[in-house]
């Protein structure tokens, strides 16, 4: 239906919004990649890790593998709040790693998209996570775990790069549409991110490859995808 813009700062919290208030039923899809000390790693709860002003529920879909260094580690997320309720106002969708700002270091980036037609909770139908370790890719694909169990599906990918390019140079296939992406992985942004979507017509697993710049320390990324309603 639509999808808000790519949002990023350095705090306990990053505030996500749409351009226009949701509609009741439809679901809310956000896609993140956060870096934090906070223990080495990034985590994002499964409960409580998103929220969002209307008290709708999200759940946690699927964690990405860490990106690591000696004090540091990167995810990428895809949560999902489906049947949402009537917006009372703007809705405001707030993302919460464990950790504060400061003592800790934290940054976040992601966004979200407002989804129309989904099957009844929870319509989530597969899903798939990898790390590319190192240096040395200029690519990093991600395969779901199964194959899907309908053709008419809605496929979600994340991509999170660790790399201190300004311009990271992400680029996914032709067929997937871009909702959100970082491509500044400099000091003092979040890692590289870029969250896809495509509708999907057949069954099997789904595969997505991602080209990038060479990342300073790795890149990871996460899929899932999400059945739709029956057709008449």
């Amino acid at each position: 239906v639509q999808a808000g813009s790519v949002a990023e700062g350095s705090a306990d919290t990053l505030t996500l919004s749409l351009g226009a208030t949701p509609k009741a039923g439809n679901a809310i899809i956000v896609g993140v990649t956060c870096i934090s000390d906070f223990g080495g790693d990034c985590v994002l709860p499964a409960s409580g890790g998103v929220t969002d002003n209307q008290g709708n529920t999200y759940a946690r879909i699927v964690q990405g593998e860490a990106i690591k260094s000696s004090a540091q580690g990167a995810r990428g997320y895809v949560f999902i709040a489906q049947n949402i309720g009537t917006p009372s106002g703007a809705l405001t969708i707030k993302v919460d790693p464990d950790g504060t700002v400061p003592p800790n270091i934290q940054f976040i980036v992601g966004g979200a998209i407002e989804v129309s037609g989904l099957a009844a909770a929870p319509s989530v139908d597969t899903w798939g996570s990898s790390l590319v370790s190192g240096t040395s890719s200029t690519s990093t694909a991600v395969t779901t775990n199964l194959a899907t169990t309908q053709a008419n599906e809605l496929a979600v990918g994340v991509l999170s790069v660790r790399s201190n390019d300004t311009f990271i140079s992400i680029l996914p296939e032709t067929g997937w549409t871009t909702q959100q992406v970082n491509q500044n992985g400099a000091d003092g942004h979040p890692p590289g991110h870029a969250m896809i979507t495509k509708i999907l017509s057949a069954t099997g697993k789904i595969t997505h490859t991602w080209q990038h710049d060479v990342p300073t320390r790795g890149a990871a990324a996460v899929i899932a995808t999400f059945k739709g309603a029956a057709l008449n």
